[in-house]
């Protein structure tokens, strides 16, 4: 039995080929973890109605972490054409999966750490470490942002 569940929610788009070089970099570091798959993103809003279904929310609760890709989002009125011809009608309002992961899960911040190694080619050759908050959450960095380890050079991007 794997050691780690590490639920794995690829979205759409980008979020798949995103999830596919994760995969390859895992299996590669042989990391002792199933990867069960959780169903996000706007082919779900289209077929089903719920961009972020229930049976997803319920794998969430049941894993020790959980890799996610990327979603496509789109205004209320163009959500509601782009249903299912049998879900049209009926109420539904689209609601962003990352704000409900948010508020269901208490999270706040998207960290990213990040390693720029000597011999690969990279745009910016000063950054070792990159943080990154989503906007609105300053009090965030006013008290954890002294404790964060640095890189030569520091900025925060908000």
């Amino acid at each position: 039995m794997p050691k780690y569940r590490i639920a794995w929610l690829p979205g759409d788009g980008v979020g798949t080929e995103v999830l596919q070089a994760t995969r390859i970099v895992l299996d590669r570091l042989a990391v002792d973890a199933e990867y069960p798959h959780g169903d996000i993103g706007w082919d779900f809003w289209c077929l089903e109605g719920n961009p972020f279904p229930q049976r997803s929310v319920e794998l969430l609760k049941n894993v020790d972490a959980a890799l996610f890709g990327a979603i496509t989002s789109k205004p209320v009125e163009e959500a509601e054409r782009e249903l299912a011809p049998q879900l049209q009608g009926q109420d539904l309002v689209y609601r962003s999966p990352i704000i409900r992961l948010r508020q269901l899960f208490d999270l706040y911040i998207c960290l990213r750490p990040c390693k720029a190694f000597v011999k690969t080619q990279r745009i910016y050759t000063q950054v070792s470490s990159l943080a990154q908050c989503q906007r609105g959450y300053p009090e965030f960095w006013k008290r954890y942002l002294p404790h964060l380890p640095r890189s030569k050079g520091s900025r925060v991007i908000s």
